[in-house]
């Protein structure tokens, strides 16, 4: 892909490279693995450059950067008989005053010879690099010829955007038709899909931070077209500030919801280092906090118990560590969170303040890397990579624990160094992508907390959730996703008081099995319509007493147990261009099962268990 740049001399030109080079984010290695396992043959004579890179680039995962004009008179002669790509281009090159770069694997840059230490520095140095060096000239897809769908009737193009250095999905990245002025988002897989009317268009490709991708498309079939993202460049050039906006954006219906990146979510600042996705969200207008040393968060008069809290699909019962000093999150694995405080939609039920949706990231397909932080009362960290070299399958995994009952142990307070507050939690993911877009994704969370004041009453509490996900693309129009989940929490208080010691426990289990279908029908209608069935299992309390004087006897209320069905559908309604409804309909049914016991009392008399009279 030619350089957009204008003609220089050689050194000139790696200068200029080495500058740019520095500017972008990206972290680049010298390490051709996948460039080396690429093989070519051919007879080439008197074959021009620019050709030689086409064929390749058409023809292998690589990409070709370049400076066009240092191409106009270059030819290259040569017989390769399956040689490694690397050996066969720097036999093809030699005598025509090029060299080239490998970095990333993937990324093959051509430079005049003497030039390379200008660009990739010294001998184990890393720079970077980033497709800013894509051409110019508008990349051009065809999907079909007139005549292959009946006249007048839509098409639909769909696929899935990514995340062009790790490879993860990319939620709500924009996809827009200059010519139609219309567009679609992606979904929480990265998937997209709009229906439009036969013709050729320049579609954009866009996301916040993001480098936009122009792609001109024959679109005269159905097609699928799937691309990654790479981080935006910062180009010196003069700062022009307008009235207008420079791009069209792709217009949502959705009103009351605050979408929070994990790294606008990092620039909050954080308690004693910790940073804190619950309350990052408290700081955002209609949420409150219940207050120092208690959990949860309050949106728009709603109670704790009214938020339905969600980490991959699986619900939360306690979002808090140490009495909601500390969120559950932990930040290194966090993709990103939404945060839904009206006009809910209708696939979610169960609550009715509002809807904190945290997604896990997926797990880098590049490369292995890793992540964490220290701060005063804990620590974290993040590991995440390829399994395999085909980058299909990938896994995360993440830990954070405190050493607060270590720190406390060395005051010199005995009240204080008697006293123990700590917690810990684990994060894992795997998620395997098939060459259709399908995708197979299991996830899990675990936490623990223990907290007491010397010779005081011992406050344990504990979360398990789990999720099992089949993303699966039925046609260019059907999408679905199918849910198996399971969450755990219980919390134990334990009192060793002498005279009146107790043991308390409690549990809540969480079981549930969801199916979620999205239909793009027409250009003007996208109807997401599903089913959901949950199992509560509830044990309210045993309470043990450690010594019973009064000979009372403990008390075991009995287990409860109930399921839950829901099915929902709903309709995203273009009227126009600028004007959409979305509108949707939820029916939910609660049943009691299983056995329990029914107390009667005593009428009019105040309800003990000194008034049951029969069970």
């Amino acid at each position: 892909m030619p350089l957009p740049l204008p003609s220089r001399s050689a050194k000139q030109i790696g200068l200029l490279l080495a500058f740019c080079l520095a500017l972008l984010g990206t972290t680049l290695t010298s390490n051709a693995q996948q460039v080396a396992n690429i093989r070519i043959s051919g007879n080439f004579t008197n074959t021009p450059v620019k050709q030689l890179i086409e064929n390749l680039e058409s023809q292998h995962p690589v990409f070709f950067f370049y400076n066009e004009e240092w191409l106009e008179e270059i030819r290259v002669s040569g017989q390769l008989d399956d040689v490694p790509l690397v050996l066969g281009l720097t036999q093809l090159l030699k005598g025509t005053g090029l060299s080239f770069e490998v970095y990333q694997n993937q990324y093959i840059v051509l430079v005049k010879e003497g030039d390379a230490q200008a660009i990739s520095g010294s001998e184990g140095q890393s720079g970077k690099v980033n497709p800013f060096y894509r051409s110019n000239n508008i990349r051009t897809e065809t999907f079909g010829q007139p005549g292959d769908t009946p006249a007048g009737e839509p098409v639909t193009l769909s696929g899935i955007i990514t995340e062009g250095r790790t490879g993860e999905a990319m939620i709500s990245a924009r996809i827009y038709f200059k010519e139609l002025k219309t567009g679609t988002v992606t979904n929480l897989n990265g998937f997209y899909s709009i229906s439009v009317p036969q013709g050729v268009y320049t579609v954009t490709f866009d996301f916040l931070g993001m480098d936009t991708e122009e792609v001109r498309i024959n679109l005269y079939k159905d097609g699928k077209l799937s691309l990654g993202l790479f981080e935006s460049t910062t180009k010196l050039e003069e700062i022009v500030v307008t009235g207008e906006q420079e791009r069209p954006l792709a217009t949502v219906t959705q009103m009351s919801t605050n979408r929070l990146g994990i790294q606008e979510i990092k620039k909050v600042p954080a308690l004693l280092g910790e940073v804190d996705v619950v309350r990052a969200i408290t700081l955002l207008p209609g949420v409150t906090t219940v207050g120092e040393a208690a959990s949860g968060f309050n949106v728009r008069g709603g109670n704790v118990s009214q938020n339905l809290v969600l980490l991959d699909k699986a619900p939360l019962f306690n979002s808090s560590h140490v009495f909601g000093f500390f969120s559950v999150f932990n930040p290194e694995v966090v993709k990103e969170t939404r945060l839904y405080k009206g006009g809910i939609p209708s696939r979610y039920g169960g609550r009715i303040a509002s809807v904190l949706e945290v997604t896990q990231k997926e797990g880098n397909t590049k490369k292995l890397s890793g992540s964490g932080g220290a701060g005063i009362i804990s620590s974290r960290a993040m590991l995440e990579g390829p399994i395999g070299k085909s980058g299909n399958t990938t896994f995360l995994v993440g830990g954070r624990g405190s050493y607060a009952s270590w720190l406390l142990q060395e005051l010199r307070d005995p009240d204080l160094s008697q006293s123990e507050a700590g917690f810990y939690d684990a994060n894992a993911k795997i998620v395997h992508r098939w060459e259709n877009g399908d995708k197979l994704s299991a996830s899990g969370y675990y936490s623990s907390d223990r907290f007491r004041l010397a010779n005081d009453t011992l406050y344990q509490y504990s979360s398990l959730a789990s999720s099992v996900t089949w993303s699966h693309i039925f046609s260019p129009k059907l999408a679905s996703s199918f849910s198996a989940i399971y969450s755990n929490y219980q919390y134990n208080i334990d009192s060793e008081d002498e005279a009146n010691g107790f043991n308390l426990r409690y549990d809540i289990d969480f079981a549930s099995f969801k199916a979620d279908f999205s239909y793009f029908t027409s250009p003007r209608h996208t109807i997401d319509a599903g089913v959901e069935i949950n199992y509560y299992g509830l044990s309210p309390g045993d309470f043990d007493r450690k010594q019973d004087p009064t000979n009372l006897g403990d008390l075991f209320l009995p287990r409860e147990q109930g399921r839950e069905l829901g099915v929902y559908i709903s309709d995203l309604f273009n009227v126009s261009a600028n004007f959409s409804i979305e509108y949707g309909l939820r029916y939910s049914v609660f049943q009691p099962i299983g056995q329990r016991d029914v107390l009667e009392y005593v009428e009019d008399r105040p309800r003990t268990q000194f008034t049951v009279i029969d069970t």
